[in-house]
């Protein structure tokens, strides 16, 4: 049988070891803590690698979107000028039917196409001003 001083240092023992098997524990639980926030790290610096990746991609998209718009203006702002030189040409034509007609005493409008030219030459200021507007409206993106 055991003295009371015995079992007293067993009951001493008992409790000093299920200290320090908490304090195993709890350093268990710090490094499996650090073993995750490190990851965590990881994962997140990953994360922001392919944020970055995917700005990159939109900026570029957004860039080259913006570089073609300014393209197709100058082409239509281009071509709107050529256009509307055409016009002032047509309608040097249509004067030099009506001088003919005149001369001829027939009317202008007996030419063959003149009154559908005539038409459309009114309608075509309109639509090169309108084209010239739209043209215009391409936004000017800041990148």
């Amino acid at each position: 049988m055991k003295t009371t001083l015995e079992r007293v240092y067993e009951a001493l023992n008992k409790v000093e070891l299920k200290s320090e098997k908490v304090e195993l524990s709890v350093a268990d639980d710090v490094t499996k803590g650090l073993k995750n926030i490190k990851k965590s790290y990881d994962d997140l610096n990953g994360l922001m690698a392919q944020v970055e990746k995917e700005k990159d991609k939109y900026e570029k998209a957004q860039l080259k979107a913006y570089n073609s718009a300014l393209d197709a203006q100058d082409n239509l702002e281009a071509k709107v000028e050529k256009l509307s030189n055409k016009g002032a040409g047509l309608k040097d034509v249509l004067a030099k039917v009506e001088k003919i007609a005149k001369e001829l005493g027939v009317s202008a409008n007996d030419v063959k196409g003149y009154k559908e030219l005539k038409s459309e030459l009114q309608n075509y200021p309109d639509l090169a001003k309108k084209v010239a507007y739209e043209a215009s409206q391409i936004p000017n993106v800041t990148i």
